[in-house]
């Protein structure tokens, strides 16, 4: 029990904007926060209690670990790959970055090897639960006008104390786990607490104001209930409240974005531009224009990139800038990267490709379509503590597929949790019949 109470007490550092965690800074400058700290004791108290089950893990969830390891090897290969070309790349910061994304990479066998039963899944669970209404209760303040933890104004988007696409990650893993709990009729989480789990979650996502992670969510939603059905325990009732739970959120979303979306519409030339869609940077075109360097800095090197978080540098996206002032003449000069903002690419579908050529592109891809298809295919046939286990996974890496649309590959944030995390659940449902998860 002991490691599912710490998976317990380590949600909150896992789901939390790391600037309201004291840093510690070490020799060389690298600071470390408590969610490090807690990923590393997560992985130690993993190691210490295996008992023998690393290698009954490792094999039940060997398809997903294998294109994973090949990613962040291929990860490691791209940081060294800028110097043997002779390319100016700040290896010293990326060599930080890249550890800490494998770091976090480490949670999805650590914690399969942390939950041995039922009662620790649904302690492990309910903690994700119990922190998503904190943050959604937050953020629901944030909205209605209280000024605290860099809210938004009034009816705007908020970003609790997470920020605006981890508070997104955060809120679709809940409702993510409400809606297999529901929708299975698992016995993992009280039936009052995996409604309570489903729409906080939704009510955070539509307060996060984020559209990718809501095209996630749907998409998520619709894998979790339309495998449901195929396993025949899903009620009429529950779906048709999920369903209308799921559009409420969305609602919610594009309300919350409209004058961005209005924005984007008129930086299209759908309507007529206004002087704040010229001289304001806005969001929507803003990614446009970065995506669109991003796609530059892919087609100069397809085959091996720029190298490992290279596009965060304000020297990669230099060489392609005149010709996305050309491109874009309508977006405001200070949405353009400079030496002092660099931006990067903030999507980490281009990412991958410009950063890491092809192979990287397909191994992050791989990363997440690997484990879903594992978790979607136990679902209809598997024991209902196991099948729980694969819906939640696979749906929850499925909207962390979507935030990565408007999200770039930063390490060490909740994002990354929910993707390990999601990992982590597919191979226990992989694992486990009932027989062990109770």
């Amino acid at each position: 029990m002991y490691g599912a109470a710490a998976l317990a007490l380590a949600v909150p550092f896992l789901f939390s904007h790391d600037r309201y965690q004291p840093g510690i800074e070490l020799p060389g400058g690298i600071d470390v926060a408590p969610s490090d700290l807690a990923v590393g004791a997560l992985v130690v108290l993993a190691l210490v209690g295996s008992r023998g089950r690393l290698t009954s893990v490792l094999r039940a969830g060997a398809a997903a670990y294998v294109v994973i390891a090949a990613f962040l090897l291929w990860i490691g290969i791209e940081l060294v790959l800028p110097e043997l070309r002779g390319r100016s790349y700040d290896l010293g910061s990326h060599l930080v970055s890249a550890a800490a994304f494998v770091e976090y990479a480490l949670l999805a066998a650590a914690v399969p090897l942390l939950i041995r039963g039922r009662r620790e899944l649904t302690l492990a669970a309910g903690a994700l639960v119990a922190w998503s209404g904190v943050a959604t209760a937050f953020g629901l303040v944030q909205f209605l006008g209280v000024d605290m933890a860099e809210a938004s104004p009034l009816g705007h988007r908020q970003p609790s104390f997470v920020g605006y696409q981890d508070f997104a990650a955060l809120s679709g893993g809940a409702a993510v786990l409400g809606f297999a709990a529901v929708a299975l009729g698992s016995n993992v989480l009280p039936r009052r607490v995996a409604a309570f789990a489903a729409f906080a979650g939704l009510l955070g996502l539509g307060l996060s104001g984020s559209l990718a992670a809501e095209a996630g969510m749907v998409a998520a939603a619709g894998l979790v209930l339309l495998l449901a059905g195929r396993r025949g325990g899903l009620g009429r009732r529950d779906g048709v409240v999920l369903v209308a739970g799921l559009a409420a959120s969305v609602v919610l979303t594009f309300a919350v974005r409209g004058g961005d979306l209005n924005q984007f519409v008129r930086f299209v030339g759908l309507l007529p531009a206004e002087t704040t869609t010229e001289e304001d940077v806005q969001t929507f075109s803003h990614r446009t224009l970065l995506g669109y360097l991003g796609v530059r800095v892919f087609a100069s090197d397809p085959l091996l990139g720029a190298g490992w978080h290279a596009t965060n540098e304000y020297v990669t996206l230099a060489p392609y800038l005149d010709d996305a002032r050309r491109r874009f003449p309508a977006i405001t000069p200070e949405a353009f990267p400079s030496p002092e903002l660099p931006y990067g690419i903030q999507n980490s579908w281009i990412q991958s490709a410009a950063d890491l050529g092809a192979p990287g592109f397909l191994l992050f891809g791989l990363a997440l379509l690997v484990p879903i298809w594992l978790g979607a295919r136990r679902i209809p046939r598997a024991p209902p503590t196991a099948a729980f286990c694969a819906a939640t996974g696979s749906g929850m890496l499925v909207v962390c597929a979507g935030i990565w649309t408007a999200q770039g590959l930063v390490p060490a944030i909740p994002t990354d949790a929910l993707m390990w995390l999601g990992v982590a659940f597919v191979v226990m449902g992989a694992s486990g019949d009932d027989a062990r998860l109770d």
